[in-house]
């Protein structure tokens, strides 16, 4: 008989937030910050799950490249407050993880950036990616 060692599930959440974002999270919602609070229930629900957390708004975070993202069994991406029309430091860091995870195709918003296109609200209130997009 064969006998099988299951490793652990190692898992990446990225947090697309600033430092002052989720601190402000962190103190309106039990001291966790969005990634961490995925991860623990992410840990409650599959136990000794391994998981990293990396900060692609901050200047200076450690972020894996592609040969790193491979090591994952998956990533979460656990959201954002900032806007990808407006391209500060802290947007475009992301754009570039998120060309290393998707290979420059990501959903709408991030893959139209990538092209050198744009995102912004229209006279609603509602995301123009997707017409931009679909009809360029």
């Amino acid at each position: 008989m064969l006998d099988v060692v299951r490793r652990p599930l190692r898992l990446l959440f990225v947090d697309g937030n600033t430092r002052a974002q989720r601190e402000s999270h962190a103190a309106g919602y039990g001291g966790l910050q969005p990634a961490q609070a995925y991860a623990e229930e992410v840990a409650a629900i599959e136990p000794g799950v391994v998981t990293d957390i990396c900060l692609p708004a901050d200047a200076g975070a450690n972020l894996p490249d592609g040969a790193g993202l491979k090591s994952y069994d998956g990533i979460v991406l656990t959201g954002s407050a900032l806007h990808i029309y407006q391209l500060e430091p802290a947007v475009t860091r992301q754009i570039e993880l998120m060309r290393a995870i998707y290979g420059g195709v990501s959903f709408l918003a991030p893959a139209s950036v990538i092209a050198g296109g744009a995102e912004g609200f229209g006279p609603q209130g509602i995301s123009l990616v997707k017409f931009f997009f679909l009809c360029t």
